[in-house]
């Protein structure tokens, strides 16, 4: 995740969950913005959809074109930090709710008609999913059979 506070800036280092690793906001944004794209190339945010892609990487453009090398914060535009924050709090965003739901929970489940447990494991998003297409079809079913048939 990308943090870095506008008013006023602050080194901050946060902890990077998936790959145990530190993020200092005081390195180069390039940088950190190198490390996000690799990390939406890989496993740590697999239930990123493309279009949510395409607004974290469009995003990071924008503030990696509004952050230069040895910019001042202090010195930008008003209109430019809005867009900033705004860049910002939208790459937080989209990522804070891809990492949860890339997540892999295993569970131990017995399977209908048998008494051994197998384990089986899916991200939140895909149970998710699942639980909300099994309940979708079971509703559909309920209402094909409450409809009278007429001759």
């Amino acid at each position: 995740m990308l943090l870095c506070s506008l008013l006023p800036v602050t080194t901050v280092a946060i902890a990077n969950e998936a790959q145990g690793r530190v993020v200092d906001v005081a390195a180069p944004f390039a940088l950190q913005a190198q490390q996000i794209r690799n990390d939406l190339a890989g496993d740590a945010y697999s239930e990123l959809g493309k279009e949510d892609r395409r607004s974290v990487d469009a995003a990071l453009t924008r503030m990696g074109a509004t952050l230069v090398e040895g910019v001042d914060i202090n010195r930008l535009s008003e209109a430019e930090k809005v867009q900033l924050f705004n860049d910002q709090e939208l790459v937080n965003t989209v990522l804070t709710r891809a990492r949860a739901d890339s997540r892999v929970v295993c569970k131990r489940e017995k399977t209908v008609g048998s008494h051994r447990a197998v384990s089986q494991c899916l991200t939140v998003a895909e149970r998710r999913r699942i639980r909300e297409e099994s309940s979708e079809l079971l509703q559909a079913n309920q209402r094909a059979l409450s409809k009278p048939e007429i001759d």
